[in-house]
């Protein structure tokens, strides 16, 4: 049994990789010295380039993100172009099927590698050039990406306007319109940059945090339609800003004032 499953790999495998004459044998080779180049300078230099935020190695590892792209899916491509035809020459009838399953695998490895060669690296360089050009012309696939751009420039530049960028239909939990709102409102101090969030419950959010920030128990009293995070407003006074108990006082719920008392 196992001698035969063998066999039967060896001859896919001979079916496949060997046999390659001419062109299909040259851009095999082509696209598998391209691919291991990248493989030896990505594990050498990237790795290197992204645990330092230094502007100059940022605008490095930009660049070189730029190269590695074309670099990388050009291997990939020679190298699986010249399998399809390969195998198409063997089994008749099998190209069309096979470009299909190339051009799926090709998108899925180009959503895979979205974040770590682009996004990042344009990321970084928006944060440098503190600028929204850079996050906008961002050539990622998904949106998330260029939200996050946008997210993460609005609290370095701390400008809440950046947020306005951000998809209204984001739904990401980390990356969307009220939570950049909320961010840069702690980090700022500023109860009117709650007041651009329409959610109500999201916006009551942003006064949880802000009086966390503030330590300033009288922002709660701004939240509305919604006790429970009232409650947890004036419970987070307690135990994070080491406010007075007698806040407890004000808190609706019953299990909530008594873990408040129990501080």
């Amino acid at each position: 049994m196992i001698r035969k499953i063998s066999n039967i790999l060896f001859n896919q495998f001979n079916d496949i990789f060997l046999g390659m004459k001419g062109h299909k044998q040259k851009m095999f080779w082509i696209g598998m010295i391209l691919f291991l180049g990248f493989i030896l300078i990505g594990h050498s230099i990237y790795p290197q380039l992204s645990r330092t935020q230094a502007g100059t190695v940022i605008l490095l590892q930009f660049f070189f993100s730029l190269i590695v792209i074309p670099v990388l899916f050009l291997s990939i491509f020679l190298i699986s172009l010249s399998l399809i035809l390969n195998l198409s020459e063997k089994r008749k009838g099998a190209f069309p099927s096979l470009i299909i399953l190339f051009v799926l695998w090709g998108l899925i490895q180009l959503t895979s590698l979205d974040f770590f060669l682009i996004a990042a690296p344009f990321e970084k360089l928006a944060m440098i050039t503190k600028s929204e050009f850079v996050c906008k012309y961002m050539p990622v696939i998904k949106k998330v990406y260029k939200n996050k751009c946008y997210q993460e420039l609005a609290l370095a530049a701390k400008n809440a306007d950046i947020c306005n960028r951000i998809d209204s239909d984001s739904y990401d939990l980390f990356v969307n319109r009220e939570k950049c709102y909320t961010d840069i409102a702690y980090h700022m101090r500023d109860e009117l940059i709650c007041e651009k969030i329409d959610s109500q419950t999201k916006r009551n959010d942003c006064y949880i945090s802000l009086a966390q920030s503030k330590e300033d128990e009288s922002i709660c009293e701004k939240i509305i339609l919604n006790q429970e995070q009232k409650d947890i407003c004036y419970y987070n006074m307690v135990w994070w800003a080491k406010k007075d108990t007698s806040l407890c006082e004000k808190i609706v719920n019953p299990s909530y004032r008594s873990s408040c008392y129990n501080k």
